[in-house]
């Protein structure tokens, strides 16, 4: 039971103080239509998750070799190589010889080093953050010239969500690259104005991360996403409403196929509010089809090192905010 849920399913989390399985509602819906018999693992103690997790291989997303771009970083941002240990989750047990075996295909995290590091070489990917939109302090034209959106979206700067990837991962770190569809790939979260254009970009996080945790990595990180003060993105029920961040109505209509044709109107505020807010965070979906059929590389799993892979994400999305000047 506990090794189909580590192995085979995204959007888990872990809870090292209470040992429990942590998941958004959405997920842990998804999850126990798929697998009823499984309900009694919600909320309940592992106390020998630990151990299990070393038999089972893995399987947990980290975001270790995850890399971003935004604008707020150093005119040229040189990823280098993150010296950290091997901890015992990364080790598998071979039986044979009674012994824990490193992975051969262990790679080291990438993050930007320290902009105190004048002697800092670029001996990997250099990014021009200058090629990622800063977000405008003037309200955007989509929304001011619609009545269907203003005033209602007025402080409304963009919309964020994540987008699958195909890759290219060996050994036992596969099972935790593999999405809920059973892919292997990596989350690409991204932020988007409606000029079509990027604003912030982070990949390399594992398939079977769940958006709202690519999210919390996002904001936690130094350079990070950067919300201006009083502005917010639109997001999915993927996500928890929050500050900065508003997500539309749950158990309500939202997408736009739900008020397609005659009769299909909204009935409610909450409805009408669902497609008005399906209608503006739709530019995101759109900027992924568009980065997806300009970038066809994207179509399969490139041959290519992880590391390699989560940077070509960043340079494309920087080439297509350049393509879109």
């Amino acid at each position: 039971m506990m090794s189909t849920l580590m192995r085979n399913n995204s959007g888990f989390g872990w809870d090292p103080i209470g040992k429990t399985f942590t998941a958004h509602e959405d997920v842990w819906k998804y999850y126990l239509k798929s697998h009823p018999s499984h309900s009694k693992l919600r909320g309940k103690s592992m106390v020998d998750y630990e151990y299990l997790k070393i038999v089972v291989g893995g399987g947990v997303s980290s975001g270790n070799n995850s890399i971003s771009v935004d604008p707020d970083d150093t005119d040229a941002t040189t990823f280098e190589p993150e010296n950290r240990t091997v901890g015992i989750e990364e080790f598998s047990y071979d039986p044979n010889s009674d012994t824990f075996i490193t992975p051969n295909n262990y790679e080291p995290a990438y993050q930007p080093p320290s902009p105190n590091q004048p002697d800092c070489q670029p001996e990997h990917s250099i990014l021009s953050p200058d090629l990622m939109v800063r977000p405008g302090s003037t309200v955007p034209a989509k929304i001011r010239e619609s009545t269907r959106f203003y005033p209602y979206f007025k402080d409304c700067i963009g919309a964020i969500d994540g987008t699958h990837i195909p890759a290219s991962v060996k050994g036992r770190d596969v099972s935790s690259y593999r999405d809920r569809h059973g892919n292997i790939s990596q989350n690409v979260l991204a932020a988007c104005n409606f000029d079509l254009e990027f604003m912030y970009v982070l990949s390399g996080w594992e398939g079977s991360a769940h958006d709202s945790k690519v999210l919390s990595d996002a904001l936690a990180r130094k350079n990070g996403l950067k919300v201006p003060q009083g502005k917010y993105y639109l997001v999915d029920c993927g996500f928890p409403n929050r500050r900065k961040f508003l997500a539309p109505y749950r158990g309500v209509r939202y997408h736009l196929q739900d008020f397609a044709g005659h009769g299909n109107d909204p009935e409610n505020e909450k409805e009408l509010f669902n497609l008005r807010h399906a209608s503006l965070r739709n530019v995101i979906e759109r900027i992924f089809d568009i980065f997806k059929s300009r970038f066809t590389i994207f179509k399969s799993a490139p041959p290519f090192l992880f590391k390699t892979q989560a940077e070509l994400v960043l340079a494309c999305a920087a080439l297509h905010n350049f393509l879109r000047k």
